[in-house]
């Protein structure tokens, strides 16, 4: 009986005492490389919004307090999910020609619920930080974005804006 459990201790030392090796250069760049851009066409399909994201959340954004009720996971600083995902930067692209177009945004910016206005002369945005949900506006022909108010909003269950046409 002792040299079956001397025998046991051996091998799980021998299978559980493995160090941890890096993966190659190669596979780590992978890895931590963001994903590809998300590409939103106007009606026309003349212009596109590209808006990218990072691979994974931040530790301090992993980190936050939570709130579960009812299955929504809730942020109860910035009356927002939790678990929402972010784009950390945009631009518009001319879907003819190619270019992209580099427009003005808040720095170090969590945007999300990109929507075109219906006369697709702007762009309306979500943007998070540690006080709350901002709501922006990207004017096309500008290329400038702009803050509407002081207020902030709630995006928690459904979309915190809609366009109405004038």
């Amino acid at each position: 009986m002792k040299k079956l459990f001397l025998f046991f201790i051996l091998i799980s030392n021998i299978l559980f005492s493995q160090e941890y090796k890096v993966p190659p250069e190669v596979i780590k760049t992978l890895v931590e490389s963001d994903p590809q851009p998300s590409l939103n066409l106007n009606n026309n399909g003349t212009l596109g919004l590209i808006i990218r994201r990072d691979g994974y959340q931040s530790i301090s954004d992993l980190a936050k307090d939570e709130l579960r009720i009812a299955g929504t996971r809730l942020d109860p600083v910035r009356y927002t999910s939790s678990r929402m995902t972010y784009y950390k930067s945009f631009s518009l692209i001319d879907i003819k020609s190619g270019n992209e177009i580099d427009v003005d945004y808040p720095e170090n910016g969590s945007f999300s619920y990109f929507t075109w206005s219906p006369d697709e002369k702007k762009i309306a945005y979500t943007n998070t930080t540690n006080d709350g949900v901002e709501l922006w506006v990207l004017d096309i022909d500008s290329k400038k974005s702009s803050r509407l108010s002081d207020v902030l909003i709630n995006d928690i269950n459904v979309k915190p804006f809609q366009w109405f046409n004038s």
